[in-house]
């Protein structure tokens, strides 16, 4: 498979000044794009979910509970097993990370990686867990255990197979044997899967009739795999062809956390919950690819007439990040009335992500060939040979923080026959991303015409850069749900849930990128023509949009079904309640 990289782009540009972008360039170095990485479950079953995402404590069921206080374990004297299926297996597709650099996005840097980069991209796997299972169980009077757990699995497809142009130059266009046609990427491995794991074990004690204990221990393993070998050659009397294309991705993430929450009875209409968490991880996104190839040819008919091209190149990408999260909350519950409950909490996380990578690439490649030159109303026999060379490599680390602020309360209604909630969330998200970025680039080609009109032509390109990037995002939630369970005969209950949320959204970031050193030089028959060189060049980017202010409301409807055997049948549907594609279904056994 050739190669498609942007010499050509930059010769055309180099004189002409630099436009500055209007958004601000991303950098290389990332996190590892990896899904629920050092965030926990929060498992809400159907009994909450379709009242939305964020009501999961102000119910007060013992699943939703335990994301809060894993005290509220104790809560249930009842032992429960839960299954939960979700039938949405397209709405949380994910793609992998795509490198700025792949977009061309700076004139002044031309990214080292093979075509299929650009025309054959990642394809999505399916992040959706397949399952929730929970359980929890007495066993004895003060002492409950519970487990909670949930997995990812999903394969296909590495690359899309597409079509890509291979490389060429400016002299091929008078050769008809050299004419380069599309071709498609036809590969002998193209495969890619994803497995994970997260599981969160739980024991709760009860020290005395008023105080409750509750222990959390939670671990989670992602892994992410793909890989791409392409292999060919072919040896023909006038045609030898010899063509490798590889390429690997490893994309890996595990965290574990440690858990504690006390649960006080102040009195027999109140109770006070505290609970603090620790989490620890790393994650690590490592890719390496190459790109070789080899082809001659000869006229059949005139063997003066040949071409030779040998390409060969390679890229590495390694990026890392060491994760901490804390997180602390408060909440408590009182009755004010007979049947009646006010729900209230507040939580506070605090995230901490150290975030070093690097890229080491490289490119050589020479061509060799003869062709009929058009000149001065003829065409004259012509011999062009050259050489290039183009190393680059990018060392970066920084820091990413989010804090993360939550506050509800609740009101909740259970009469006999049925029950009703409403309630106040507000939320405020931070995020803030400083990365450092040094690289440095080396390009040489050297061009030799010989047979007519023989001369030399000679690029050499050089820079130094550092780049620092700021960012700065912020972001509020208000919502009000409002919620009914309404009993339909002895064993059927109707769900209904609808909430109406606002989101506020506010980002900044800029860049400052600085060339301590930049060099251009271009060579005419030996003679320097052009010698530029430039010192400590800057640019400055920023961006600072508006506040963005978004309303959104969701319906949903659920029903539960109770078996006089203690088997509790659960559907939940997003949308359309006859599309089975938005449905999700759970089981619950009581003993």
């Amino acid at each position: 498979m050739k190669k498609l990289i942007y010499y050509l782009v930059f010769f055309q540009v180099i004189s002409l000044p630099l436009l500055l972008q209007s958004e601000v360039p991303q950098p290389n170095v990332h996190t590892p794009p990896i899904p629920y990485y050092m965030d926990a479950i929060n498992f809400q079953s159907i009994a909450t979910s379709v009242f939305g995402s964020y009501t999961k404590s102000m119910l007060g069921n013992t699943y939703s509970e335990l994301g809060w206080n894993p005290a509220a374990i104790l809560s249930s004297k009842q032992n429960s097993f839960y299954l939960e299926l979700d039938y949405n297996g397209q709405a949380q597709s994910q793609n992998y990370y795509l490198n700025p650099a792949y977009q061309e996005a700076y004139l002044s840097d031309i990214a080292i990686v093979p075509a299929w980069v650009y025309n054959s991209p990642i394809s999505s796997l399916n992040m959706t867990p397949i399952y929730h299972f929970a359980m929890v169980k007495e066993l004895t009077k003060k002492i409950s255990i519970g487990l909670i757990n949930r997995s990812i699995f999903d394969y296909g497809p590495f690359r899309t197979a597409n079509v890509y142009t291979g490389f060429w130059n400016e002299d091929a266009i008078s050769n008809s044997y050299s004419d380069i046609e599309l071709k498609a990427l036809e590969v002998d491995d193209n495969q890619q899967k994803v497995l994970a794991n997260q599981a969160e074990l739980y024991l709760g004690y009860q020290i005395s009739n008023k105080l409750d204990l509750g222990i959390r221990l939670g671990n989670y393993i992602f892994r992410r795999n793909g890989d791409l070998y392409d292999s060919g050659w072919s040896e023909n009397p006038h045609y030898d062809y010899a063509d490798l294309n590889d390429e690997g991705l490893d994309v890996d993430g595990d965290h574990i956390e440690f858990a504690a929450g006390l649960l006080y009875e102040i009195n027999k209409s109140t109770k006070l919950g505290i609970h603090g968490s620790y989490m620890t991880g790393s994650s690590e996104d490592d890719r390496n690819m190459l790109d070789t190839t080899y082809s001659w040819s000869e006229d059949a008919e005139d063997t003066r007439y040949f071409s030779i091209n040998k390409f060969n190149l390679q890229r590495q990408e390694n990026y890392k990040s060491d994760d901490e999260r804390y997180q602390f909350s408060l909440n408590i519950e009182r009755e004010i009335a007979k049947k009646w409950k006010i729900r209230s909490g507040i939580r506070g996380t605090w995230n901490q992500a150290d975030i070093n990578g690097k890229i080491n690439s490289f490119d050589t490649s020479f061509t060799d060939r003869t062709y009929d030159y058009y000149d001065n109303g003829s065409y004259h026999f012509r011999r062009r040979t050259s050489w290039e060379s183009t190393d680059s490599d990018l060392i970066g680390s920084g820091e990413r923080s989010a804090d993360h602020y939550e506050l509800y309360t609740a009101l909740v209604y259970k009469p006999e026959k049925w029950s009703f909630f409403t309630g106040l969330y507000v939320s405020r998200h931070t995020l803030e991303t400083n990365i450092n970025e040094s690289s440095n680039y080396y390009y040489d080609r050297f061009i030799q015409y010989t047979e007519h009109e023989p001369g030399t032509v000679e690029y050499e390109r050089e820079f130094e850069k550092d780049y620092e990037y700021n960012m700065e995002e912020k972001n509020w939630k208000i919502g009000v749900p409002l919620g009914f369970k309404i009993e339909v005969g002895e064993n059927f209950q109707i769900l209904a849930g609808t909430s109406l949320l606002f989101e506020i959204n506010d980002s900044k970031s800029s860049g400052d990128l600085i060339y301590p050193d930049k060099i251009y030089k271009k060579w005419d028959d030996g003679q320097i023509v052009i010698d530029d060189h430039e010192v400590n060049r800057y640019e400055k980017y920023t961006s600072d949009p508006s506040l963005e202010l978004k309303r959104s409301t969701n319906v949903n409807l659920g029903a539960i079904y109770h078996h006089p055997l203690g088997i509790n049948v659960y559907v939940k549907s997003r949308t359309d309640f006859f599309e089975t594609t938005g449905w999700v279904l759970g089981m619950e056994l009581e003993l």
